[in-house]
């Protein structure tokens, strides 16, 4: 985009932070129509108005998604890999040991364990740490998908830096 402060690409980077999935819903089976879709003037019915206002029951568009988030799915990673599991153990250590290597003392230094997880502590706020097999869905979540808005480089790792954490994550990007 020329404009890189255009109230379309704000939006696009508002809208990426969530995770939705939209699918169609026929008006028969749409029972919370928008109130703007509807005909004003159309045939009056039996039944009072308040009862129109009541959400629908069980209908097959009125159902919860249930869907895993991408940092669900991070969490869960992480906790299956072998290494990151590892590095979790040697951070707890060095709780109560001082470090005996300059590997320990950035370990020590750049991370740090909550509820199980592995986070880097460089910067504002901790960053969950990603393995290696999730990488490129966390980049993929940034990036391709079409609320992501395709953007460039620079601002996928700038938004995948806010929460995320990995080494080479500006080679990965950006390659």
């Amino acid at each position: 985009m020329k404009d890189q402060r255009s109230k379309l690409t704000r939006w696009a980077l508002e809208l990426q932070a969530l995770n939705f999935d939209t699918e169609h819903c026929p008006g028969k089976l749409n029972e919370l129509p928008d109130f703007l879709s509807r005909n004003p003037t159309g045939p009056e019915e039996d039944t009072p108005d308040d009862e129109h206002q009541l959400p629908p029951e069980a209908t097959p568009c009125a159902q919860p998604l249930g869907v895993e988030t991408l940092m669900d799915e991070v969490r869960d990673a992480q906790r299956r890999d072998p290494i990151a599991q590892r590095a979790l153990t040697l951070r707890r250590e060095l709780d109560d040991r001082e470090p005996r290597s300059e590997v320990e003392r950035t370990l020590q230094a750049n991370f740090n364990h909550d509820n199980g997880l592995l986070f880097n502590t460089e910067g504002a706020h901790g960053r969950l740490v990603v393995p290696k097999d999730t990488r490129m869905r966390v980049l993929y979540e940034h990036h391709d998908v079409a609320l992501a808005g395709h953007p460039s480089a620079e601002e996928t790792l700038r938004t995948i830096e806010g929460t995320y954490f990995w080494s080479q994550m500006k080679k990965e990007t950006e390659g």
